[in-house]
C-alpha cells in the first residue's frame, strides 16, 4: 500500500471485512481514523493511516491474548 493512496469506504469495508454500516457505526464511535473529503461526493482514508489503526488493531489482540495463553 502506498502511504498517499487513498481508501474509498468500499475498499475498507472489504479489507476489513464488514458492512457499510459497521463501518458507519465504528467511525461514529471513533474506532477508525478520521477521513478526509476528497470531493463534495467522495471520501476516503490515508492508507497509511489505515495501516497504523490496523498494526494497533492487531498488537492489542495479541496483548489480550496474552494472558489466557500464561494461565494454560
Amino acid at each position: 500500500m502506498n502511504d498517499l493512496q487513498i481508501i474509498r469506504p468500499n475498499e475498507l469495508t472489504e479489507l476489513l471485512g464488514v458492512s457499510r454500516t459497521t463501518l458507519h457505526r465504528m467511525e461514529k464511535r471513533g474506532e477508525l481514523p478520521t477521513r478526509f473529503k476528497i470531493s463534495d461526493r467522495a471520501a476516503g482514508w490515508l492508507a497509511s493511516d489505515i495501516r497504523e489503526f490496523l498494526e494497533e488493531k492487531a498488537h492489542g489482540e495479541q496483548e489480550e491474548l496474552e494472558p489466557e495463553e500464561v494461565a494454560a
